[in-house]
């Protein structure tokens, strides 16, 4: 990780909360491992060869903003830890981006 990586952790970090944060480090891990198993198996890559890690920073965090409270309470579930709750961002999203939201008369029926 470089100056820049730390730099967008920090604002994520500030965005999403610890929880997700978490969640988004853990998933741009999986993800950037993933990707260097793929490479490496299709294309030989070398072994000193360097990945930039901040994209896989990035999509994992959009993961962690969409489905990461579902992510976080299955995982304490299934670990018996019982669910805590988070606000779910996924209905907020599909509510923002609503047709009726933009057509609609904010002062009721004319």
């Amino acid at each position: 990780m470089g100056g820049g990586d730390i730099k967008l952790a920090a604002m994520l970090g500030l965005f999403l909360g610890w929880q997700q944060f978490l969640l988004a480090v853990f998933l741009a891990a999986v993800l950037a491992l993933l990707f260097v198993l793929a490479r490496k198996l299709m294309s030989g890559m070398p072994p000193k060869a360097r990945v930039p890690f901040g994209p896989f920073l990035v999509y994992a965090s959009l993961i962690a903003f969409v489905f990461g409270s579902k992510l976080i309470n299955i995982y304490l579930e299934t670990v018996e830890l019982g669910g805590i709750w988070l606000p779910d961002r996924s209905d907020a999203i599909s509510h923002h981006l609503s047709p009726k939201l933009f057509f609609s008369n904010p002062h009721g029926s004319v």
